[in-house]
């Protein structure tokens, strides 16, 4: 029984959602943990949970998976455009 979108999920959305274009894996992580100075590297774990709820949401169909996903053409990621469709402002599932 599912309980709707994780928080990972929803930081996803939210991040395809405003970057308006294909993302790649790296740009991703890169968003999600923005490079600072005296700031520490992403522990594997964290790295792993975002490429799982990544990968589960392209299973669900929610997330489109593009490109042959090697290093000339890496797997880029965008929103389903049947989700973006049925989605408000808010990011809530209109009913």
């Amino acid at each position: 029984m599912s309980r709707g979108l994780g928080t990972l999920q929803r930081y996803l959305f939210q991040a395809m959602r405003h970057s308006g274009k294909p993302l790649t894996f790296a740009e991703i992580v890169e968003t999600a943990y923005p490079p600072e100075p005296d700031e520490y590297l992403p522990v594997s774990w964290e790295i792993r949970s975002l490429r799982r709820a990544l990968y589960t949401m392209v299973e669900d169909n929610g997330i489109i998976r593009t490109g042959e996903g090697g290093p000339a053409d890496p797997y880029r990621y965008c929103i389903n455009p049947m989700i973006i469709g049925s989605d408000d402002q808010s990011g809530q599932r209109v009913t």
